[in-house]
């Protein structure tokens, strides 16, 4: 049965920033012989990782002469014939290393054991997803060798497979993006100095806010280090500042501002960073946006802010935040809403509570005539019900319709409400302009306890 205007939908739902990459896991048969790789991972690797540091061996001799093997056999105490292996297999891979020395070897190890565990696919992109920074040097250097175009190579965009968001995998990436978002420093830094374009856009992304989003200060910095915009001019939907501050990443927020970043910058997404940490509860990121001159106030085009976000999901630590920062505790939206309202309406008593201790008016309604009082008692959240009346609310205050919050406890069948307004001299006696009263209106819905509660007061209908 309708008693009126039905309560508006309140609040923005945010885009999801892309989602992190996923570790891909390598398995064995069970009950079978070793093969000759797996051979040579528990003999040859953990062996050379066991190996003092200052020794020294003269494994495979440069320029593609004949590998001396037989030192390395003495000192690893391993069979001619797995070192014939591990040579053959060295000198056919992609890093083809000239190893004179135990660190050598060790980098050798580290490039075989990934491989036996995770094999890589081809080309530059396999080389960036494993992170394998000499195997990338190398084709860089035979690239250039071969009298090839590097810098565009580096700057080709492909397929990320360790890129679990369909979207984001969907768009490709160029080199660049792809070790910014997977965190491979080292490879940043490779790829800048071969030519990468630091700026380069696909899909509206950056290696910048890859990075940024993952929380990978250090390549952010870098990036920004080798000219990457953090303010970007033209239409770009998100920042490398927002994306750091929509994850959580409180860390890169504070480096990028110390950077630059310009912490109020309005792009087609209308959010802004403190927008996005106050609606996600991320407080470390409220005060650091604010320590960074955020205009807390700024608001959306339907007039809502980061107060009312934080307010609306019950975010009472930011909420704390914000009106520490002297957030305008009842500025209201385009319809009418207050961040009181939100509160009450989603019975959020810790953010209404910490509210109307910084003395938020209990008083306001919206387009519809709809009251914090109005919205908690219609949601049946009793405490706030309780915390409202305490503060002042007017409790038989009507909306335009004539419907009272005792109509609206009554109609939805919220007993310990429709108490809790009697105990404070709610009138049972009020009718709408449709004629109903609360007793009709609970009567109608079969709400019986209600009905016997409001016929102790007399029986007008």
């Amino acid at each position: 049965m309708d008693i009126g205007t039905t309560a508006p939908v309140s609040g923005t739902s945010s885009t999801t920033p892309p989602a992190a990459a996923i570790v891909h896991t390598a398995t064995r048969a069970a009950h079978r012989p070793p093969s000759l790789v797996e051979r040579m991972q528990g003999a040859y690797v953990h062996s050379v990782l066991a190996m003092p540091p200052d020794s020294s061996v003269d494994f495979l001799a440069p320029s593609g002469t004949q590998p001396q093997l037989q030192p390395a056999a003495e000192l690893l105490n391993l069979p001619n014939d797995l070192l014939r292996h591990l040579t053959s297999f060295l000198r056919t891979a992609n890093t083809r290393p000239a190893i004179r020395n135990v660190a050598g070897l060790r980098a050798a190890c580290k490039d075989l054991h990934l491989r036996i565990t995770e094999p890589i696919p081809d080309g530059m992109m396999g080389l960036i997803e494993f992170n394998r920074l000499e195997a990338l040097k190398q084709m860089l250097v035979e690239l250039q060798q071969s009298g090839k175009d590097v810098a565009g190579e580096v700057n080709n965009p492909g397929m990320v497979m360790k890129i679990r968001d369909p979207e984001l995998k969907a768009c490709c990436l160029t080199p660049l993006m792809a070790a910014a978002y997977l965190g491979h420093a080292e490879l940043v830094t490779v790829l800048v100095k071969t030519g990468a374009i630091v700026n380069q856009t696909i899909s509206g992304l950056t290696a910048l806010m890859l990075a940024a989003q993952q929380g990978h200060t250090e390549i952010a910095l870098a990036l920004i280090q080798a000219d990457a915009k953090a303010n970007p001019a033209g239409p770009v939907d998100w920042t490398a500042l927002l994306y750091a501050a929509a994850n959580g990443r409180t860390i890169t927020v504070k480096a990028l501002l110390d950077a630059g970043a310009d912490v109020n910058l309005l792009r087609q997404d209308p959010w802004t960073a403190l927008m996005y940490a106050a609606d996600n509860g991320d407080t470390p990121t409220v005060h650091a946006l604010i320590g960074g001159r955020a205009t807390v106030d700024l608001a959306l085009p339907g007039g809502e802010t980061a107060l009312m976000f934080a307010a609306r999901k019950g975010r009472t630590t930011a909420v704390h935040a914000l009106l520490g920062a002297s957030a305008r505790i009842d500025q209201v939206t385009a319809t009418g809403w207050s961040a009181l309202m939100y509160a009450a309406q989603n019975g959020s008593i810790d953010a209404v509570q910490a509210l109307l201790q910084a003395n938020a008016s209990v008083h306001p309604a919206d387009s519809y005539g709809w009251t914090a009082l109005m919205s908690a008692a219609r949601n049946g959240h009793t405490a706030t019900v309780h915390a409202l009346l305490r503060a002042g609310a007017t409790v038989d205050q009507a909306r335009f319709n004539g419907s009272t919050a005792l109509m609206e406890a009554a109609a939805n069948g919220h007993t310990t409400v429709v108490q809790a307004l009697l105990d404070a001299g709610a009138n049972p006696w009020i009718r709408n302009t449709l004629g109903h009263s609360a007793l009709s209106l609970a009567i109608q819905r079969n709400h019986e306890e209600i009905i016997k509660r409001l016929r102790a007061y007399g029986d007008a209908d």
